[in-house]
């Protein structure tokens, strides 16, 4: 099972990860604005960020930073969002 991270926001534009043991079903029902984005972690330092909508995505890769829920940099998308898929991150300190 992958582990999920909620996603809250702190200051302007930072998304903190926080670690939860919520599915993805879970998350997806919840309506708080903290789990209105989460992540989900793919492999060591590489995470899909997760959201109730695509629209949702796009401005989130935008207009936030996300950092990474092992080390806390920033993480950069290297796979971006688009109408079918949620964008990827990676953290290059953690990938490696």
């Amino acid at each position: 099972m992958s582990q999920n991270y909620t996603l809250t926001t702190v200051g302007h534009g930072r998304l903190i990860p926080r670690k939860t043991s919520m599915t993805e079903e879970q998350l997806q029902k919840c309506t708080g604005q903290s789990s209105a984005f989460w992540l989900t972690r793919i492999m060591d330092g590489i995470y899909r960020l997760n959201c109730k909508n695509k629209i949702t995505a796009e401005h989130c890769v935008r207009n936030y930073q996300v950092y990474c829920p092992q080390c806390k940099l920033v993480m950069e998308p290297i796979l971006p969002a688009n109408k079918h898929e949620t964008p990827v991150y990676t953290c290059k300190k953690c990938s490696n």
